[in-house]
């Protein structure tokens, strides 16, 4: 955890040496602006702390977002006892009442916790579910099973069928087993550009190795546009670790996925569909 916290203050350090470049366009809204910003450092910054143990220490203030703050990478960081705590406090949330003393004794301790029914599959939300199917596809991690065939995985995998102006969030399989993860393009301003690093299939996992770590803003400056706001003039910034972070995450074969008329090869990453959009 302390390698994580130095390259995060790295971050930092990189990309708040920018005053005189930052706001050279003088119609910029500047809270909005800093808003956008600071929400992007924020983000970015989550794929190396995590959001799930910030909720697990009883932040559950996260989950009222509609934007889905669970993440592969957080998700990646707890084992099996911690995710089943994580996946029980979306329905202690809706004051659930549990059966399990181990259950009752843990969220007995927050403040926001007040059981009173048995059943809460009414009141979880769409966001609620889909953070459920993550956490479960974590739970189903086994690295003894017969290793996941990856049969034509080499290519562009994209969270979503559809590209439309930019890209959201995306895997690219290389060649020689080298993994790129791409951040959203689609969210504030993108503060980190990819990951780099090797993969490996074990059982149903994917065995993910990160030694590379891209960011924006070098030199860069900020322009608004019709649509929001972007970086210009950036050369990127890209940070080496020594000792590669490691990601273990649920992994599916490769399934096919009719839609809009059209046949798609698919890949579930740590319980999200991915589809392939290019070779």
């Amino acid at each position: 955890m302390k390698k994580y916290i130095i390259y995060l203050l790295i971050f930092i350090n990189v990309n708040i040496v920018f005053p005189q470049d930052f706001f050279n366009d003088r119609n910029v809204d500047l809270n909005k602006a800093l808003d956008f910003y600071d929400r992007s450092i924020y983000d970015f910054a989550s794929i190396f702390s995590s959001n799930a143990l910030r909720i697990l220490l009883g932040n559950t203030d996260i989950l009222n977002t509609r934007w889905v703050e669970l993440d592969v990478f957080s998700l990646a960081q707890l084992d099996n006892q911690y995710l089943r705590l994580l996946r029980n406090t979306i329905y202690a949330r809706h004051g659930y009442i549990f059966n399990s003393q181990e259950l009752i004794s843990y969220f007995n301790r927050f403040d926001w916790y007040t059981p009173k029914f048995n059943n809460v599959d009414e009141l979880l939300t769409n966001i609620d579910r889909m953070h459920i199917q993550m956490i479960q596809a974590f739970e189903k991690k086994n690295e003894n099973l017969p290793n996941i065939i990856w049969n034509n995985s080499i290519g562009f995998w994209h969270d979503s069928p559809v590209v439309a102006a930019d890209y959201s969030s995306r895997f690219i399989i290389h060649p020689n087993n080298r993994l790129e993860y791409c951040f959203s393009n689609m969210t504030n301003f993108p503060i980190g550009i990819s990951l780099n690093g090797n993969y490996s299939i074990r059982g149903n996992v994917l065995v993910y190795s990160v030694t590379e770590i891209y960011i924006e803003m070098n030199n860069s400056v900020l322009a608004r546009y019709p649509w929001g706001y972007s970086w210009e003039n950036n050369t990127g910034n890209k940070l080496t670790l020594d000792k590669p972070i490691i990601y273990k995450i649920h992994v599916s074969n490769i399934e096919f996925y009719d839609w809009n008329n059209q046949t798609y090869e698919t890949i579930t990453i740590g319980g999200m569909r991915f589809f392939k959009i290019s070779n």
